[in-house]
């Protein structure tokens, strides 16, 4: 997803690759130097270092399609925050320090961002969970039987995969606890689907439901097959509760 970040008013494109935000480094040159061409400038100072050092240096930066004054996307060097540190040492400019200072808040508020949308996620997936045991608590599904059709959700989402070895937790541990964002909003999307069907097609019973709730998870997974993204190959993230107790924390200072 690319955004456009302000700094000192003048526009800076990014884009979020692989979980990090990328920066053109276009524009940042143009920001600290004022280039008319910061394209000339920027290849100019990759040969200055290739020669100097006798080896390609920026080799951090990666090609990312951003769009362009003429709104087409052309491949763009783009660099993460480390790597656009170690550019900025090359680029002689009074705003190198402010730039430094910018970066630095700018990548903590993205964090906390990132991690509020996760927290977010995770709040509604539960919510929707909780709607989803009343209404089958009402049709012959005591708890331990709706751990159980959460569980042959998990099966096909997974693809079976055994989450609590791959994340390096307990067996009593909530995998939730330690999925991505967008595998906590995959599985609400799943469940609230669940939920209706149950309810528009009167299904009752823990075996028909359960059904109901792995063709759900199925065309989750099939949707993030498509797009190649396998549930399993996700790392885990930090556990949610540590981030959770922080924030509640936060709120009582």
């Amino acid at each position: 997803m690319e955004e456009i970040k302000l700094f000192d008013a003048k526009e800076i494109r990014t884009i979020w690759y692989e979980d990090q935000l990328y920066f053109s480094v276009v524009d940042v040159i143009e920001v600290l130097t004022e280039s008319k061409n910061p394209k000339v400038y920027w290849s100019q100072l990759k040969s200055r270092e290739k020669k100097r050092v006798g080896s390609e240096v920026f080799t951090f930066c990666k090609q990312l399609k951003l769009q362009g004054k003429d709104t087409k996307s052309y491949k763009t060097d783009c660099a993460e925050k480390q790597g656009l540190l170690r550019i900025i040492q090359s680029v002689p400019s009074p705003k190198a320090e402010p730039f430094r200072l910018w970066l630095a808040k700018l990548g903590s508020r993205e964090i906390e961002e990132q991690d509020n949308k996760r927290l977010e996620a995770y709040r509604k997936l539960k919510e929707t969970q909780g709607k989803f045991k009343n209404n089958v608590a009402n049709r012959g599904v005591d708890d331990e039987g709706f751990k159980r059709i959460l569980k042959s959700g998990d099966d096909e989402i997974f693809n079976k995969s055994d989450m609590h070895q791959k994340y390096g937790i307990d067996a009593s541990e909530d995998i939730d606890d330690y999925s991505s964002e967008l595998i906590l909003r995959g599985k609400d999307f799943a469940t609230l689907i669940t939920n209706h069907n149950v309810s528009s097609k009167d299904i009752h019973g823990e075996k028909d439901i359960e059904e109901e709730h792995k063709e759900s998870n199925k065309d989750i997974r099939l949707t993030l097959d498509k797009h190649n993204i396998r549930p399993e190959e996700l790392p885990a993230e930090e556990d949610i509760k540590k981030y959770n107790q922080i924030k509640k924390l936060d709120k009582r200072e």
